[in-house]
């Protein structure tokens, strides 16, 4: 015995299992999940091999078992001891389940020679030369039938009839016992003793002693397909069902045939240390070969080469292998389960498949051309207006009336060629071809709003969503499922805003309702000075007052007005002779608004330029004097209380003041030139409290962020400059979902910095359990509107 799986092992490199050493009863090794096992017989046991691992789970005493069957629906077994005319069915985990003794199911019974299994249900059909039993999985007799011959090979088919072989015969009976067919003066090879039934190819094999013959399965009445000669006397047979590739084993080789007959694989057991092969069977669930010999049981993958090997005082015995259980699989694609429809002649499309043992067999879509549909609409049955698509594997029909509106219910199951029918799927569905009502919307159409944020509410007559402009759609967020009630907040544009408001309901019917909303801000502004047209000064204050709505910048011919309360203040330079003054309003929202003034400008001899202008309280102002002759002395008197501030005999000597209190203040200047003239000047200086700046722009920080924690990025991009908008815009689509609990975890903002035109403030936040600063920079562009510039 060791001799010969010593030589699978040197010739091989295969691990060898011995299963003679340790004989024991009923192994408590718990069952394989699925049917991944085959049983084979050895001297007085039976062993249970699970597939998957190549392990010997069980190992049963059994004096002499001379057949093994399995059903397929799990590891269990049927064995036939030789002698004691029993029945025995022993479970996954090797548990005798069934005592059944032949004589008290008949007295009629004597030894059993031949025995099979009924995949679909598990019975069982057996023969003692003289009578054919039909027995239930329970042990129940279900028929018993006189043969007209003694039959050398019984088979069950797929579709559930039953084939005995005669010496130059077939006989085919149905699953009550009923003949089908019988056939007579068949040409058989001499000695046949096996019937091969290839039900998914139609055809049929009886192999003799050297000869194989092939028929077609739908009309044996005709001659033989194909006729296979071996040299050497065959000793077992056993057909993949899912290629058509019979086995045929000799004592020499194992040769495989194609349908066609013509021979795929010829392995040699002679270099194997096998020989005497008696037994032959495929698996249909791991899709190996498995081979009893002398000595050893033996597995082979699909293509014939060997895989593991088990030693065996008597391999040759018996082979239990899963039967070939083939369910049709049926899956309603069209309409949606439980979804709604605007299409009142719903598609009805049912896809196909197929499981062989409980896992997809991989069948060629074309099998599925003989299925048949027994399909429901409405308890009215359609089945027989189906069409199957050969690309898709699919089935489907389409009413050719219209269908009601409300719910409708579809069913349908699967028959395949052999009778076995599938599973019944079910759906519901609803026609609904409605569109949905708008209802109580506000504002109506025409309003118009001096505030860019508007709130669009209203109420469909049923659930649905809402798109405004074609832009945002809500898909269920921001609408109450009490009262289908929507509100939503939307940033108007300056001017007339048109946009389209839609309500989709499930089944995609849309009613729409157009919206003309206006947003005019609040820009108006006054022009007090300068009072006279005439002015004896190379520099004029142009002051006024404004209101607005929100953030706004003012220049005056370009330069930023200080803004104070709701006055505005800016020094214009002028030129000699007439001089265009234009002051411009600019919102954050980009509206403008403008005014003009002529000026008559005499030109004066001292020139000052005051830098930055306006100024900020607390931050130095740098005074830069030039005249037509050279300057010997400058005396400044900064905030013009009559007390000189600083006095210079260098007209290079720089001129500087920090004012600590914001106002507007006149300079005054006593300059003496190099003709020992004396120039007197007063400068107008306007001072901004950077406080109030402050303020304006951590307001203005305050509505970007509570525009991204309302999901408003239209409305938060109106703080950002152009720069920033296309550098933040795309990542502020990620993130603002997430906003609300972003921002939360960020401190107030603290100013760190702030000069003429940039705003430097710094926040923490935490991230990941520690606390990180981040800065924030606002600049004012040239409309003298501050917009965010880094974040």
């Amino acid at each position: 015995m060791r001799h010969y799986a010593a030589a699978i092992l040197i010739y091989l490199g295969l691990v060898t299992i011995d299963a003679s050493a340790d004989q024991q009863p009923a192994s408590s090794v718990s069952a394989p999940s699925s049917s991944s096992c085959v049983w084979y017989a050895d001297d007085d046991t039976i062993r249970q091999v699970d597939t998957a691992s190549n392990e010997i789970r069980t190992t049963i005493p059994l004096a002499n078992p001379h057949r093994l069957v399995m059903n397929g629906n799990d590891c269990g077994v049927w064995a036939l001891p030789r002698q004691d005319r029993l029945l025995l069915r022993y479970d996954a985990a090797g548990n005798l389940e069934q005592r059944i003794a032949l004589r008290q199911l008949d007295s009629r019974l004597s030894d059993v020679d031949h025995i099979e299994v009924d995949a679909s249900d598990g019975s069982l059909w057996f023969s003692d030369g003289r009578w054919l039993v039909h027995m239930s999985g329970n042990g129940e007799k279900r028929a018993f039938i006189a043969l007209p011959f003694q039959p050398r090979q019984l088979a069950v088919a797929l579709d559930r009839s039953v084939w005995l072989l005669g010496e130059r015969s077939l006989l085919q009976l149905n699953a009550t016992g009923t003949v089908l067919q019988r056939i007579n003066h068949l040409q058989t090879p001499e000695n046949a003793q096996r019937l091969i039934l290839d039900q998914l190819h139609d055809r049929i094999w009886i192999v003799g002693a050297h000869r194989a013959i092939q028929f077609d399965l739908k009309n044996l009445q005709s001659q033989p397909l194909r006729v296979v000669q071996l040299p050497d006397k065959i000793a077992a047979a056993s057909l993949n069902p899912y290629s058509g590739e019979l086995w045929l084993a000799t004592h020499r080789q194992l040769v495989s045939l194609a349908p066609d007959g013509s021979q795929i694989n010829d392995t040699a057991l002679s270099p194997l240390g096998l020989k005497k092969p008696e037994t032959l069977a495929f698996d249909p669930v791991s899709r190996s070969l498995w081979a009893g010999f002398e000595r050893n049981v033996v597995r082979f993958n699909e293509a014939g080469q060997p895989v593991i090997a088990y030693a065996a005082h008597d391999g040759d015995k018996a082979l239990g292998v899963p039967a070939l259980r083939i369910a049709p699989v049926i899956t309603v694609l069209r309409p949606v389960t439980n979804g709604v429809t605007n299409d009142p002649r719903p598609q009805m499309q049912v896809g196909y498949d197929a499981l062989c043992n409980g896992t997809p067999c991989g069948f060629d879509k074309a099998y599925f051309g003989d299925y048949q549909v027994l399909a429901n609409l409405n308890n009215a049955s359609i089945g027989n207006q189906f069409v199957f698509d050969p690309n898709s594997a699919t089935s489907s029909f389409t009413p050719t009336q219209r269908l009601p509106e409300g719910s409708h219910a579809f069913s349908a199951q699967a028959k395949d060629r052999f009778g076995q029918l599938s599973q019944i799927a079910s759906i519901a569905f609803m026609i609904d071809t409605v569109a949905p009502q708008l209802i109580n919307v506000t504002p109506t159409n025409g309003s118009v709003f001096s505030e860019p944020a508007v709130t669009i509410q209203g109420q469909t007559n049923e659930p649905a969503a809402i798109v405004f402009d074609n832009i945002a759609q809500l898909n269920g967020q921001g609408i109450n499922p009490q009262n289908n009630s929507f509100n939503w907040a939307i940033t108007l544009a300056p001017g007339v805003n048109t946009a389209m408001l839609s309500a989709i309901d499930l089944a995609g019917n849309t009613a729409s309702q157009s919206l003309q909303l206006t947003y005019t801000p609040t820009l108006d502004f006054s022009i007090e000075s300068p009072a006279s047209d005439t002015i004896n000064d190379d520099a004029v204050l142009v002051s006024g007052t404004f209101s607005a709505a929100g953030p706004l910048g003012i220049t005056v011919n370009g330069i930023a007005a200080a803004l104070n309360g709701q006055r505005f203040l800016a020094v214009a330079p002028l030129i000699p002779g007439s001089n265009t003054i234009t002051v411009t309003a600019t919102t954050v929202d980009g509206l403008t608004k403008t005014k003009t003034l002529t000026l008559t400008a005499n030109d004066s001899p001292i020139k000052i330029r005051v830098s930055p202008s306006p100024a900020l309280a607390g931050v130095p102002v740098t005074f830069e004097v030039h005249a037509t002759t050279p300057i010997v002395r400058i005396e400044a008197d900064y905030d013009g209380d009559g007390i000189s501030d600083q006095t210079v005999t260098d007209a290079a000597t720089k001129l500087q003041f920090q004012y600590a209190t914001p106002g507007v203040y006149q300079a005054k200047f006593n300059v003496t030139d190099s003709n020992n003239q004396a120039l007197k000047k007063t400068m107008i200086v306007v001072v901004q409290d950077p406080g109030e700046v402050d303020q304006m722009l951590k307001s203005m920080w305050g509505g970007f962020t509570g525009a991204l924690t309302r999901g408003n990025k239209m409305l938060a991009m109106r703080y950002l400059n152009s720069m920033a908008q296309r550098k933040y815009g795309p990542a502020l689509d990620v993130l603002l979902p997430r906003m609300a609990e972003i921002l939360s975890r960020q401190s107030p903002l603290r100013l760190i910095s702030l000069s003429d035109g940039l705003a430097e403030y710094a926040l923490t936040k935490n991230v990941r359990g520690t606390n990180r600063v981040y800065l924030i920079y606002f600049l004012r562009d040239a409309d003298a509107v501050w917009r965010i510039d880094a974040l």
